[in-house]
């Protein structure tokens, strides 16, 4: 008994769900791995879109705790218990129950709020899977992006159960941790995103599309995170900071051409300057000691990547 009352307690359910998403990520993304070494690309994109329809899962399971409906599969049950085919009947239980577990996402107010849930896990997982298959047969470094991945899913899926369940039991620290972790997304999905583009030979404005485009993404959700989500009013910082963005992604396209990755970094400190300072500001915190040091550390990323890149190396 005592035993039954640990396993339903909120705390546990949390750490087996966190766990459970970090060991799946974990094995799926060295399944897809190993499918990128082998250059098994049909079953490598089969299994990463299954490794995120489970996120996705699990991302509405940590949302749904306190909307659905209770036992739904029994009210479900109970209302076609006369039907004569047992088949269609099966089909139909499971249809209505799925229909009332999630019939509060016909809520506008509920919907949105659900989407902040997928924003970051999704930025977060197709970023590794695109790095993975962009490097399949660099071992070391697959294992760098696979464990560094994971970890960063699982901090974001705690700190989202955390944030779901109670408010107030966000603590400063974790906020600022998944700051960091937005940014690193960044990181990223830049790289990916330019890597990707290189790749399969696409024009220059795809990037530039898509780095506006997560851009925007990412700090729309921190956004929410910080409980500073007005539409009417703070939505238009998160567009100036997708175009500032998209305006040095144009200036990466005329002078980059080979390592994306420092191309990444610097997309990401602009990222953190940016909206460190912003951030500050809209929480009447910003004052010009933090706005100096903001700006100190965008320049030694700066200084890191014009001493780490060679503008005149050329692909072939």
């Amino acid at each position: 008994m005592f035993f039954s009352r640990q396993i339903g307690s909120r705390k546990v359910r949390k750490w087996f769900i966190v766990l459970g998403v970090t060991l799946t990520t974990f094995f799926g993304f060295e399944a897809i791995g190993f499918l990128a070494g082998i250059y098994q690309l049909s079953i490598f994109l089969n299994v990463s879109l299954m490794l995120y329809a489970f996120l996705i899962v699990m991302a509405s399971v940590i949302f749904d705790l306190k909307l659905k409906l209770p036992k739904s599969w029994a009210r479900s049950s109970y209302y076609y218990q006369h039907s004569k085919h047992r088949v269609r009947k099966i089909l139909l239980t499971f249809g209505r129950a799925l229909k009332l577990r999630f019939r509060y996402l016909k809520n506008w107010s509920h919907w949105l709020h659900f989407q902040n849930y997928l924003i970051l896990p999704s930025v977060l997982y197709w970023g590794v899977t695109v790095l993975i298959f962009l490097n399949p047969f660099d071992d070391l470094r697959k294992q760098i992006f696979i464990i560094c991945g994971t970890l960063m899913l699982a901090i974001v899926f705690w700190f989202l159960k955390t944030f779901f369940v109670s408010y107030s039991a966000v603590v400063l620290e974790e906020r600022y941790l998944m700051f960091a972790i937005m940014v690193l997304a960044g990181f990223m999905s830049f790289t990916s995103v330019l890597g990707l583009v290189w790749y399969l030979g696409l024009p220059a404005w795809i990037f530039i599309l898509g780095v506006e485009g997560l851009s925007f993404l990412l700090l729309y959700q921190s956004l929410f995170h910080h409980s500073l989500l007005a539409i009417g009013r703070n939505l238009k910082f998160a567009l100036a900071g997708a175009t500032f963005l998209g305006g040095v992604a144009y200036i990466v396209t005329d002078l980059w051409s080979v390592n994306y990755y420092s191309a990444g970094v610097l997309l990401a400190g602009c990222l953190h300057w940016y909206w460190s300072n912003v951030l500050q500001w809209l929480q009447g915190r910003l004052t010009k000691i933090r706005a100096l040091e903001y700006t100190l550390i965008f320049l030694l990323v700066v200084l890191f990547v014009l001493a780490t890149t060679n503008f005149k190396a050329r692909i072939g």
